[in-house]
């Protein structure tokens, strides 16, 4: 319950050196920009994580990245869509048109769809499910075949990414 923020990389990066180099610039200019900042860390597995709201977090590893983000209301909260934003406003330096801003409402809020339509994606939603957020970031999405294995409603099955629609394979 709440109201979330953040933003989605679409495309993701590959595991490929274009890519990772950049993706490594990227988080080293993060690195600096935080450096010395109380509500930022690095982890055992050197992602970058800021320790307010639900502790977005930057994966050290481009390929398993696809989203930023924390819900933005309520105690817990803090000043997390100070960091939200300004990680983003860095990313799009990095990035551009891949960084896909949005926020989520809960609680009954509506906004109306022709405001939440943008360049053909929902901002209210991002641009991929949390299945595949979660699957990217575990290591289980496979780049080269599009797929990945998600536990979902209590089954498991192996789903097929479709412009960010599951289609159930079997």
């Amino acid at each position: 319950m709440g109201v979330d923020r953040g933003f989605d990389l679409y495309p993701p990066l590959e595991d490929s050196e274009p890519d990772m180099s950049r993706w490594a610039n990227f988080l080293e200019a993060v690195i600096r920009y935080y450096r010395g900042d109380e509500n930022f860390t690095i982890n055992k597995n050197n992602d970058l994580v800021f320790k307010q709201g639900e502790g977005p977090t930057l994966m050290r590893e481009a390929h398993r990245f696809r989203r930023f983000s924390s819900k933005v209301s309520g105690s817990h909260a803090g000043n997390v869509e100070t960091y939200l934003k300004e990680v983003a406003r860095i990313a799009k330096r990095y990035f551009g048109e891949r960084i896909k801003s949005w926020y989520e409402l809960d609680d009954g809020l509506m906004v109306p769809d022709h405001a939440l339509e943008v360049y053909g994606y929902n901002v209210a939603k991002g641009v991929y499910g949390w299945d595949e957020v979660y699957a990217a970031r575990d290591g289980k999405y496979d780049a080269v075949e599009g797929k990945y294995t998600a536990r979902m409603g209590g089954c498991r099955g192996t789903f097929a990414l479709l412009n960010t629609r599951l289609q159930l394979k079997g």
